[in-house]
């Protein structure tokens, strides 16, 4: 009989039924395409590095109206989702390279089980969450890499970030951050005037130089 391997933890039951009314055996395993399709190829890294930058320009366009908008009064969601929609361009690349925004099998997680390799790109979200009160969640993107480090007699593994959007500066109170978070935070906003101040122009220009002024 043929064997015909599914991976256990996403194929439908029904798949297995099939196989074995085909004459198969159904054999449970890893997807090897799925790793494959993990590891992207220079090309699809430049395509999300583009993407991430035409959308960091299209977010900084829209926070720049919001910061306008808001403070007058009368705003609602329906307006805000009006010009989200305004900013959309081409989709390029996510983390998937067509739209596959959860794509695995790599993941930052206790219950992730596939090493991480070079060209993958996961979601770095770390989150806050005061029960009965409010959630407080930023998301990057990052891209895993090779890097050498001074003394080291191999290489390691270390992320590139490739979303580039400032952080909200009134959730943020450098009193209870250290100076080390603090540079952190003002290093990120510095590379994010760096690649998107040249995208923009006019008011959004004059906002994201302050949004990415230091701390």
């Amino acid at each position: 009989k043929a064997k015909v391997r599914l991976d256990a933890a996403t194929a439908a039951a029904a798949l297995a039924t099939l196989i074995r009314e085909a004459g198969g055996t159904p054999e449970a395993g890893a997807d090897p395409v799925a790793l494959m399709k993990a590891r992207k190829n220079e090309a699809e890294l430049d395509g999300a590095r583009a993407a991430h930058l035409r959308d960091g320009a299209a977010m900084a366009r829209f926070l720049s109206w919001l910061a306008r908008e808001a403070p007058k009064g009368g705003l609602t969601e329906i307006d805000a989702v009006a010009a989200l929609e305004a900013e959309r361009r081409g989709t390029g690349h996510g983390v998937g390279s067509y739209l596959s925004v959860h794509e695995g099998p790599q993941r930052l997680s206790k219950l992730g089980t596939t090493p991480l390799e070079p060209g993958m790109i996961l979601s770095n979200e770390p989150g806050y969450y005061k029960e009965g009160a409010y959630g407080i969640r930023i998301e990057n993107l990052i891209v895993v890499e090779e890097r050498s480090i001074p003394g080291g007699d191999r290489t390691i593994y270390g992320f590139e970030t490739i979303t580039w959007c400032p952080y909200e500066r009134a959730l943020i109170e450098p009193a209870l951050l250290d100076a080390g978070e603090r540079a952190w935070i003002d290093a990120y906003h510095g590379e994010v005037w760096a690649r998107i101040g040249p995208l923009v122009e006019g008011e959004t220009k004059a906002w994201l130089e302050q949004a990415c002024r230091p701390l």
